[in-house]
């Protein structure tokens, strides 16, 4: 089974192409998350910071102590777009323009 995801930054980067229905397992060991290019580390640092604004689902039988964590492309990028978005407000700097302030 191959989960993909595409996302075009380009022409407007307040909206991504990410279906709305696309999971992702989170990267493994040393490897990068290929939506958002951040460490494993970095990965779980932002579901935790992101308490339920991430949906995350765990596929194993019931009552098993391991499984596969499949978390949603769509809440992730959002919840980092929305991150980014109060950071920019908070410095005071415009998302159009970065560099810029407001």
């Amino acid at each position: 089974m191959t989960l993909s995801a595409s996302v075009d930054m380009h022409d407007n980067p307040k909206q991504s192409t990410v279906p709305a229905a696309q999971w992702c397992r989170p990267p493994l060991g040393r490897s990068r998350c290929p939506y958002t290019g951040v460490s494993h580390g970095t990965f779980y640092a932002i579901l935790r910071m992101a308490g339920n604004k991430i949906r995350t689902a765990k596929l194993a039988p019931p009552g098993a102590k391991r499984g596969s964590r499949l978390v949603h492309v769509g809440d992730l990028l959002g919840f980092i777009e929305q991150l980014a978005q109060t950071q920019q407000v908070e410095a005071g700097t415009s998302m159009e323009h970065p560099g810029e302030a407001a």
